[in-house]
């Protein structure tokens, strides 16, 4: 009787867990937004404003050593200029644009497109 009501407890709350798990890529997404922004310097507050993980095309390789970022503008929804980044140690380094054409022959780990999982 014991188990059977453990059993009852247990297959909901490992429902909810999982649920509410999110990506493996969460943190590492967030952080190369961050980095994005800190080094972009905006001319207009517009595209600042825009330039959000909702408006984005998200591409991770690598297990999330590298990222691309592509922004839409919701105005005209227009996507903006590919950005690559490396993860180095703790921070993050832009990656020239000839540089990440070798990340188009390798699999992505993980994919979004406006804040939603591809």
């Amino acid at each position: 009787m014991k188990k059977s009501k453990l059993t009852l407890w247990i297959i909901p709350i490992a429902i909810v867990l999982v649920a509410c798990g999110g990506n493996e890529y969460e943190t590492v997404i967030e952080s190369a937004i961050d980095h994005h922004r800190d080094v972009t310097m905006y001319l207009d507050e517009t595209r600042e404003s825009y330039e959000v993980r909702e408006n984005a095309n998200v591409v991770v390789y690598d297990e999330g050593k590298y990222i691309t970022l592509s922004f839409i503008d919701p105005e005209d929804e227009t996507e903006g200029r590919k950005e690559t980044y490396e993860k180095v140690g703790d921070s993050w380094t832009q990656l020239e644009q000839y540089q990440s054409e070798m990340l188009l022959r390798k699999s992505p780990s993980y994919q979004e497109q406006l804040g939603k999982e591809m």
